[in-house]
């Protein structure tokens, strides 16, 4: 049985899923499973997977539509054997050893968490070229008890996070952003503090968080790239071309000489809403002190805040969707669907079981 499975989830972006892919493959620790999620997908999304022709790489097509990626995620780790969970993006890559250095991390601490560090990019002139360029890497000094109060960057991107199995079937799936205020993710972060999960950080970049193609395509004005997703994978190709001709050492000194260098403003990692208008209000009532009120009772000092501030359900990331596609995110209360259909597709695949490495 594959010592972790790697949750992928998927929508249509085939050229760029490849690197992915192709990062997961180049991993120094091998004992692994891949399984790609598709988000009610094209056929070319499984024409990419099942070109890899690899044993280890498995793929399932949600048959509706979940518009975010809370909906595969769940379905994938509902599904997962073996004794760890990890999360790849298809738009992120890993370093080679990201996985080994993961596991380690929680073999040595006991953590039921690890949280690698991440290099967040943006796309700017380096020596006389536009390119993509580094300008931060998470904190090494993160706390559970701040995905209450601090921005959501502090935990992104989920590329980073590898976990034992065991803590997720305690915290649950993650739920749809529509019936959250917070991120899908911020809020299963939250659910695993209340019930004493503990957390492992990364000390050094494993994970490159691909943003700079948000950048260019916000100064795009090519009209037939209308949507994020209809950007080409310029910057994957250049960062996988990074990772194939210099070592993981050199690779991260360059990352972290370049987050200096490019960095941005301190507050990206800081408080929520910090350096905007309603700032004042989050800071007063998101707080450490409400934070533990939060996690003895379950009282969420974000809701209040959230209507004093005029802001919806899904808001941040139903915005995110129409950038990326043009779609509205559509309304579920759970993922149950998701989950089912998944599991039964994977029923019937004996490879999924028997497989071993």
């Amino acid at each position: 049985m594959a010592a972790v499975t790697i949750v992928l989830p998927t929508y249509n972006r085939p050229a760029l899923l490849q690197y992915a892919i192709r990062s997961v493959l180049a991993q120094s620790f091998k004992y692994w499973k891949l399984l790609v999620v598709g988000d009610a997908c094209a056929a070319d999304t499984a024409k990419v997977v099942q070109s890899f022709g690899d044993s280890r790489i498995f793929y399932v097509n949600l048959q509706e539509r979940c518009g975010e990626q809370s909906g595969p995620i769940s379905a994938g780790s509902a599904c997962a054997t073996g004794d760890h969970i990890a999360y790849l993006n298809h738009d992120d890559l890993w370093l080679p050893d990201h996985l080994e250095i993961a596991l380690s991390r929680l073999q040595t601490s006991g953590a039921e968490l690890f949280v690698g560090q991440a290099a967040f990019t943006t796309y700017a002139d380096y020596g006389g070229q536009m390119q993509p360029v580094v300008n931060a890497v998470s904190p090494t000094d993160r706390t559970l008890a701040m995905a209450f109060f601090q921005k959501p960057t502090l935990f992104e991107p989920t590329s980073s996070w590898v976990l034992k199995r065991t803590v997720y079937d305690e915290v649950g799936p993650w739920k749809p952003a529509k019936t959250l205020i917070r991120s899908p993710f911020e809020d299963w972060l939250l659910r695993a503090w209340k019930l004493g999960a503990t957390l492992e950080n990364g000390d050094r970049p494993t994970t490159i968080y691909c943003n700079a193609e948000k950048r260019k395509w916000v100064n795009c004005k090519d009209k037939k790239k209308p949507y994020l997703y209809s950007m080409p994978p310029e910057e994957q190709e250049f960062w996988w071309k990074k990772i194939n001709s210099i070592t993981s050492q050199d690779l991260r000194a360059l990352l972290s000489a370049q987050a200096k260098s490019f960095a941005r403003k301190p507050d990206y990692f800081g408080h929520r809403c910090a350096g905007t208008p309603a700032q004042d209000i989050y800071r007063t009532l998101l707080t450490p002190n409400t934070a533990e009120l939060f996690r003895w009772t379950g009282w969420d000092a974000l809701n209040p805040a959230a209507q004093l501030t005029s802001r919806q359900h899904g808001g941040s990331l139903s915005m995110m969707l129409r950038r990326r596609t043009g779609e509205d995110l559509p309304k579920v209360e759970n993922w149950e669907r998701a989950i089912e259909y998944g599991a039964k597709q994977l029923s019937w695949n004996s490879n999924w079981f028997e497989y071993e490495c």
